[in-house]
């Protein structure tokens, strides 16, 4: 590969790492600014993936997913964190109050 296609995939890397955060706000809702800012990235995305190759576009595209699918991961791990650290506390405190 040469070296524009390395600065290319450079800068769909920091665009993803940029998006990917932005993405996770959609559901909470995004101001006019972000919305902005995600319409901004998700078109530089857009046209850096048309040019690529289609072999790497397709590598691209499974990266995206993947770390798409990792942002998932992490905050089904968190929740259930959370939960386990729920029952501890309540697992604590009936020993507690067991305890004479």
């Amino acid at each position: 590969m040469d070296g524009r296609g390395n600065t290319m995939i450079t800068g769909i890397d920091l665009a993803l790492k940029i998006v990917m955060p932005l993405m996770r706000d959609v559901i909470d809702g995004l101001s006019k600014e972000e919305q902005g800012r995600l319409d901004k990235y998700t078109t530089i995305l857009a046209t850096a993936m048309d040019k690529l190759d289609p072999a790497i576009r397709a590598a691209v595209a499974v990266d995206l997913q993947e770390q798409m699918d990792s942002v998932a991961q992490d905050e089904e791990r968190a929740t259930y964190m959370e939960q386990v650290r729920k029952q501890r506390e309540e697992l604590r405190k009936q020993e507690q109050e067991n305890t004479p």
